[in-house]
């Protein structure tokens, strides 16, 4: 899915309000395959804690399975936690010989 140069605008919500929702309906399931570039998220009114969020009603997503997971670009306006590319972080991992 891409998600690329819109301009998502909310007013006078809960903070725990999320323009982004996935809700997995067994478990197992993962993102695979998820671009967000270039949009504008605003919350006019009070702020809302992020962008997006997992509705964990039925199920809950494997994060460790998640792959080519793009978030770049975004803006952010009255957003507590912006939401950023995963990270990934490079080691060095000393050997027992």
């Amino acid at each position: 899915m891409t998600i690329t140069g819109n301009i998502f605008t909310v007013n006078d919500v809960a903070s725990w309000f999320s323009f982004l929702v996935i809700k997995p309906y067994g478990p197992g399931h993962f993102v695979h395959g998820l671009t967000m570039t270039g949009n504008v998220f605003r919350s006019i009114d009070g702020p809302i804690d992020r962008v997006e969020s997992v509705d964990s009603t039925f199920a809950t997503l494997n994060h460790s399975k998640a792959r080519n997971v793009v978030v770049q670009g975004n803006t952010f306006n009255a957003i507590s936690e912006p939401i950023y590319n995963p990270c990934i972080l490079e080691h060095t991992q000393a050997s027992d010989t």
